[in-house]
């Protein structure tokens, strides 16, 4: 019979699997007579796979609905709903065990024409989770036919803008009478390398003025890390801005938490004449200008809170002026040798 467990406002259903273990699943549901007939329906699967050797037909829309109903927390949480909506017209009313290596090489021929690698690669990893996830815990025994057939995701692009274009950015988020919040997110973000989503999920508890920090914990960031960002003049002058307008949240609009800022921010692009930049890019246009500045790096890597040094790496070559040095201090004349100050060579390596 459903059960409920200590804080969970849901029924969870117990039943012995195919595999002959007992299974405790989430019904998704706080209905006590909607989860004690999902339990039934649950029980009838698995008599219909042990005792007729019945393959499960679960189609797609069955697969991911359960799927993020139990990852409520991920991160992709707003990656994984556009992932749907594009798979969906190519996937949808199929059951998983019948989609086969053709169905998979058609919906990459028109996603190609029409999205990059990357986002073919986003959309084709969350169904492959979706039925690795229920294979591994809801004993579904179906075949993953994105196995293998995943793009090799490219290598990221780097979009920064100049330091005339951000002023142009600033001027017309200001403008946007629907997000007056847009313009301090836009500098905060340039200035600190914050992402969209760390930015929205801001609170003023993480806000350390007397030391000028803002503290990101495991949960609020993408790296999973406890860290800490030093705020300089124009992030702290963003951040007065939003005093006194929310107790909790540095950015809100009408008393309440924003969703999205990326609708705005594109508005604000256009009108600043500026294309081809997402709101991710101030984060790319903060690493660029450190290292345009000469900033090494090491300091880079620790201020936008990179895993590994290799990440940072990738902004390298914005900073021509240290390769120069180096193969400046190859130089001929720089040496002496060609007058033979260092006397004839001794074969020296």
């Amino acid at each position: 019979m459903p059960h409920r467990k200590d804080g969970s406002p849901y029924w969870f259903a117990s039943y012995v699997n195919a595999r002959g273990r007992r299974t405790r699943r989430s019904t998704g549901t706080a209905d006590y007579q909607e989860a004690k007939a999902l339990e039934g329906k649950w029980r009838a699967e698995v008599h219909r796979q042990t005792r007729w050797g019945e393959r499960p037909r679960y189609t797609f829309e069955q697969l991911l609905t359960a799927y993020l109903k139990a990852t409520p927390d991920k991160r992709s949480a707003e990656r994984d709903a556009y992932s749907v909506k594009a798979l969906r017209p190519h996937f949808g009313g199929l059951a998983i065990a019948d989609i086969t290596a053709a169905h998979v090489a058609e919906y990459k021929r028109c996603r190609f024409s029409e999205a990059a690698a990357a986002t073919v690669g986003k959309e084709m990893h969350l169904l492959s989770a979706a039925i690795n996830h229920a294979n591994a815990e809801w004993d579904w025994h179906v075949p993953n036919p994105m196995h293998g057939r995943i793009p090799t995701p490219p290598d990221g692009r780097i979009r920064w803008i100049t330091h005339d274009e951000a002023d142009s950015l600033l001027e017309a988020a200001a403008s946007r009478r629907r997000a007056p919040y847009l313009v301090d997110m836009v500098r905060l973000a340039l200035h600190t390398g914050l992402r969209h989503r760390e930015l929205l999920n801001l609170a003023w508890n993480r806000v350390d003025e007397s030391n000028s920090l803002i503290y990101l914990y495991s949960a609020d960031q993408k790296s999973q890390r406890v860290s800490s960002i030093p705020l300089n003049k124009s992030a702290q002058t963003a951040l007065n801005n939003r005093r006194g307008i929310d107790r909790h949240r540095v950015f809100t609009y009408q008393g309440q938490p924003i969703a999205s800022a990326k609708k705005s921010f594109r508005a604000a692009c256009r009108q600043a004449g500026i294309d081809d930049f997402t709101i991710h890019d101030l984060r790319h246009t903060t690493a660029s200008w450190m290292i345009q500045r000469g900033v090494s790096l090491a300091a880079v890597k620790e201020v936008m809170r990179h895993r590994s040094i290799q990440t940072t790496m990738r902004y390298a070559h914005l900073a021509p002026e240290n390769t120069r040095a180096a193969v400046a201090a190859l130089d001929w004349d720089s040496i002496g040798t060609h007058n033979g100050q260092n006397g004839a060579d001794t074969g020296h390596t």
